[in-house]
């Protein structure tokens, strides 16, 4: 960029993008110098991974591909943009993906990976940090003490006072016996679909009723 602005890191195509082992690291140039905050831009249909914790500062955007976060600081310190795409959060293993201090998530579009047990993913924010979801996809995956009964907070530590959840859907649950929903604290809960037969008996119930009453007043009249 010639020095000037933030610098963007533009993984396209369809190849992949792995930073890990033992020194493997995204940071900022150094302080001081022309070019301080870098960004990532994950506009490709290949995989990006980020196994270790990342240090640049410029923010995360995912528009397409997916990018698997393995680490609590795997994006670095900047906000984080889901407009497409999936974010996954380490695909196998639990991860509490950390924001640094007063940055947003905001997710729009595509697909957000989350795994449920006894453990489960979430995600972190702080100080005036807030989460605005208003569409996409919650991809559940519901591990070893997964309980439909147990409220999961999904989101945590967000000024929740201007957070936002609509238009989300939700799969990977039993989704015939259960209605999932996540509220503006960050909380996923589950809440119990009433049996079809239970309908069906309430309902027959009814019209009986309402027979018995119509006799009544033939009888009366």
């Amino acid at each position: 960029n010639n020095g000037t602005g933030t610098p963007t890191i533009h993984v396209t195509g369809a190849g992949n993008f792995t930073v890990s082992g033992t020194n493997g690291k995204v940071s900022d140039k150094t302080a001081g110098t022309a070019l301080t905050a870098f960004s990532l831009d994950n506009t490709f249909t290949g995989t990006v991974t980020f196994a270790n914790t990342n240090t640049y500062s410029g923010g995360t955007s995912i528009t397409n591909g997916t990018l698997v976060a393995g680490m609590a600081g795997a994006l670095g310190g900047g906000a984080v943009t889901v407009g497409g795409g999936s974010l996954d959060l380490n695909g196998t293993g639990i991860v509490n993906l950390t924001l640094a201090a007063n940055k947003n998530f905001t997710f729009s579009s595509g697909t957000l990976a989350l795994d449920l047990g006894t453990s489960s993913d979430q995600i972190t924010g702080s100080g005036t940090g807030k989460f605005s979801l208003t569409g996409g996809t919650l991809a559940l995956t519901l591990g070893t003490g997964f309980d439909y009964g147990v409220v999961y907070q999904v989101f945590n530590g967000f000024d929740s006072g201007t957070s936002n959840v609509s238009g989300l859907t939700f799969t990977g649950f039993d989704s015939g016996a259960y209605q999932a929903s996540l509220n503006n604290l960050g909380q996923l809960s589950f809440a119990a679909i009433p049996e079809s037969s239970a309908c069906g008996a309430l309902a027959g119930a009814f019209v009986l009723a309402g027979a018995i009453g119509r006799r009544r007043m033939k009888r009366g009249a």
